[in-house]
């Protein structure tokens, strides 16, 4: 009767452990991008307003990304401003980018370390098509260098 016992037990614990693998992997795959990321890299122009390049294109607005598609934060720059007394050069920055509160699949992405970048998972369907979400805050660099029109550059659901 014991060898049974040990059979059914094995049998449980192998079907189990199948189950749990499965399950973490569709886990995994729910996390995994759908396309390449779109890249931003924010500016702060020597005017205190931001803007966001991606693909090669400054815009002053938001930027469309599609569902499961990740956004990578590729980092930020403070322009050069060659009217200044000596002119200064862009440098990388550190950013904070603060999305409106709400449903969302969005919510807060920042670097401590100039340079540095951050990747945002796969944009789940709480985002809807069509929408905007609006940063509610960007800060490039430290101190007071909050972008005066952060509230008009976000994201847009294809």
């Amino acid at each position: 009767m014991t060898s049974r016992h040990v059979q059914l037990t094995l049998a449980v614990l192998v079907f189990s452990a199948a189950v749990l693998l499965t399950l973490s992997q569709s886990a995994l795959a729910a996390d995994v991008c759908a396309t390449p990321p779109v890249m931003i890299t924010l500016h702060l122009t020597p005017d205190g307003s931001c803007t966001q390049e991606s693909g090669g294109n400054i815009v002053a607005g938001p930027i469309q990304v599609s569902p499961k598609q990740c956004v990578k934060y590729a980092g930020a720059v403070i322009d050069p401003n060659p009217t200044a007394t000596p002119p200064t050069p862009a440098t990388l920055a550190t950013f904070d980018v603060k999305f409106d509160d709400g449903p969302s699949p969005f919510s807060e992405f920042a670097t401590s370390t100039a340079g540095d970048t951050v990747i945002t998972g796969p944009v789940t369907g709480t985002g809807t098509s069509g929408h905007t979400y609006y940063y509610s805050s960007v800060q490039i660099g430290t101190g007071t260098k909050s972008c005066s029109n952060g509230k008009k550059l976000g994201l847009i659901m294809k």
